[in-house]
């Protein structure tokens, strides 16, 4: 799903919130290195993404849709993805928790697509590892 492009005339009326979230010596930090704070007030508008799994028809989307309350939006350029708005919450859906979806973001996705793993080869996947 593509965002709108925002003018760079209403770019700069953006304000970050009044009470940001985001702690005294992060905000320190972000000052001394010239970065906006107002960057990390975004964070609500970012879409989240989900994965079916591997094998499940695509029949199970308007289940899934259902249960969540929200339209599943699909990423036209990752087999099997969607993206969903940012507050809906997946982890109590029966849905996520029969194994149904995963929450993945679409950055990780992109990678295991450029990859292009086949059928014998060996992948040792470290990304979410401690």
């Amino acid at each position: 799903m593509d965002s709108p492009e925002i003018p760079p005339s209403d770019r700069r009326e953006e304000r970050p919130p009044a009470s940001l979230p985001l702690p005294a010596a992060f905000l320190e930090f972000l000052g001394e290195n010239g970065l906006d704070p107002a960057l990390y007030s975004k964070a609500d508008t970012i879409p989240r993404y989900i994965r079916l799994k591997p094998g499940m028809e695509s029949s199970v989307v308007t289940e899934i849709e259902s249960e969540l309350k929200c339209d599943l939006m699909r990423v036209s350029w990752l087999p099997d993805f969607y993206a969903i708005p940012p507050e809906i919450q997946i982890a109590g859906s029966k849905a996520y928790q029969q194994g149904k979806i995963y929450g993945i973001d679409a950055a990780s996705g992109a990678a295991i697509l450029a990859l292009d793993v086949q059928s014998g080869d060996h992948v040792l996947d470290l990304c979410a590892a401690p």
